[in-house]
């Protein structure tokens, strides 16, 4: 009912769950941080705004007090993001892509907390490096870029 709330109508409140599952899911999004987290959201951009945001990004309905402290070119950069890689990235890869890494991760700290990394291990992360590099640096790059867009 909170999700249906904060939509406006029960077919955009369902494309916000089929989008992203875990809004429904009672360990993650309880219904008053839900409501609170569209009180915020108008509150930084008005209604408009607001509903395009929890369109692109389902999950930021479960930010609740800590909107306070962002942004609206912050949080909109964000659910840009967010829409974006969705766009990227199958929902049924998306765990596998985060386990890979999170395991590239890993083995790049792994490889320096060792005092002697097998060779193999040293060449698995000099070539994990760079790739990280790119990701990470594009992530932060396509959110600074959003947020200054948008504010």
């Amino acid at each position: 009912a909170a999700l249906i709330k904060c939509y406006g109508s029960p077919a955009l409140a369902l494309r916000a769950a089929q989008s992203n599952p875990q809004i429904l899911n009672p360990a993650y999004t309880f219904c008053n941080t839900m409501l609170e987290s569209k009180r915020l959201l108008m509150l930084k951009m008005g209604a408009d705004e607001a509903l395009e945001v929890m369109q692109l990004n389902p999950a930021v309905l479960q930010c609740g007090p800590s909107l306070e402290d962002l942004g609206a070119g912050e949080i909109k950069g964000f659910a840009q993001v967010r829409s974006f890689g969705n766009t990227l990235v199958l929902p049924q890869l998306r765990p596998a892509l985060v386990g890979i890494v999170l395991a590239a991760v890993g083995l790049a700290v792994a490889s320096q907390a060792a005092d002697a990394p097998p060779a193999e291990l040293v060449a698995m992360v000099d070539v994990l490096r760079p790739l990280l590099g790119g990701v990470l640096g594009a992530s932060f790059l396509f959110t600074a870029y959003a947020a200054a867009r948008s504010s």
